[in-house]
């Protein structure tokens, strides 16, 4: 699911996941966001989600005593996924330990734009070969463009294309090479810095991660890509709702990816216009609430017609969500 920040799209991730338990299925939720906001939505702290799934299915059954499927959810530590990338990457400890002491890859590998969002769908990569979900249900973090957390691990990519670090690890002349890190080492021992040093290092250990991580990055997408896979966009009754939409549609049109749920969320036409006209108290500041609540409803049709009308004609599921009256931070809730 994808969508702008604050249109509910953590809750309605893990709703849907919940609702796959309620039907027999074994469903994890797993978000991409930074905020964290998966936690606050089941009503706990960040420190009870983390990188194992956790289990929620006996705590669901309090409130659906007849559960049969199950239910967890997943916070990725990107870090601890690196930790667990590299190890697979050699049967050498030598150089398994040269990879994660440079200080250059650990660098690239932390901190570069994009790592994060790889690391975390390394993770959904690993959820979806153990077998044990039916459904895998990916948060992912709040944008305008929904499919934005695709683009950040290409752009690692293209960093670790061989010819952008060819420069560092196979000088076509031997003699020059020679002859740089020799004044280079000059350079080292003048400013105090092994920065050079630990670049080249970086370079030769990178031909070690290379092929591994675009083989990963290949079976990642090709799983996105596939009839097992669909995205979905969760939105609020905007101005920019269509809009939104119709970009969304055609970026992942140009990825070559599904395309099949729209959630408008938070909606007041869910409040029947009898019951909010039903109005005992007739004080100005009460007529003038129900007056901006008409107008509202009217502004909402609206932006949702055109909408409405699109999402039949693309044949998408589309699901009209109600404003509550409160904001979801429990199971119950959820329910």
């Amino acid at each position: 699911f994808g969508g702008k920040g604050g249109v509910g799209k953590t809750t309605l991730s893990v709703a849907m996941a919940l609702r796959a338990a309620t039907l027999g299925r074994k469903a994890v939720v797993l978000t991409l966001d930074p905020a964290k906001r998966l936690a606050t939505s089941l009503g706990m702290d960040s420190a009870s989600v983390g990188d194992t799934p956790l289990d929620l299915t006996a705590r669901l059954r309090e409130t659906i005593p007849h559960l049969t499927g199950r239910f967890a959810a997943i916070m990725p530590d990107t870090g601890r996924t690196f930790d667990a990338f590299v190890s697979t990457l050699s049967d050498d400890p030598s150089v398994l330990q040269s990879i994660r002491r440079n200080p250059i890859f650990e660098m690239i590998s932390r901190e570069y734009s994009g790592s994060n969002e790889y690391m975390a769908m390394v993770r959904m990569h690993q959820l979806h070969r153990t077998g044990e979900y039916d459904l895998i249900v990916l948060d992912t973090p709040p944008s305008r463009n929904a499919v934005a957390f695709l683009d950040a691990p290409q752009l690692l990519a293209r960093f670790f294309d061989e010819r952008m670090v060819r420069w560092f690890v196979l000088p076509t002349n031997q003699l020059f090479a020679t002859g740089m890190r020799k004044a280079f080492g000059i350079l080292e021992s003048l400013t105090g810095s092994a920065f050079v040093s630990n670049l080249f290092d970086f370079g030769a250990r990178l031909f070690d991660v290379r092929a591994r991580f675009s083989r990963d990055l290949d079976e990642i997408m090709k799983i996105l890509r596939s009839p097992d896979c669909t995205f979905g966009m969760v939105t609020a009754p905007h101005a920019e709702a269509h809009s939104d939409f119709r970009a969304l549609r055609e970026n992942l049109r140009d990825r070559k990816l599904g395309f099949d749920v729209l959630f408008a969320n938070r909606l007041l036409g869910a409040i029947p216009l009898a019951a909010a006209g039903a109005i005992a108290d007739q004080s100005p500041i009460v007529l003038r609430a129900h007056d901006q609540f008409i107008r509202m409803r009217e502004f909402e049709t609206r932006h949702l017609t055109a909408l409405t009308r699109e999402a039949l004609r693309e044949q998408i599921l589309f699901s009209k969500v109600p404003e509550l009256a409160r904001d979801v931070h429990t199971l119950d809730d959820l329910v």
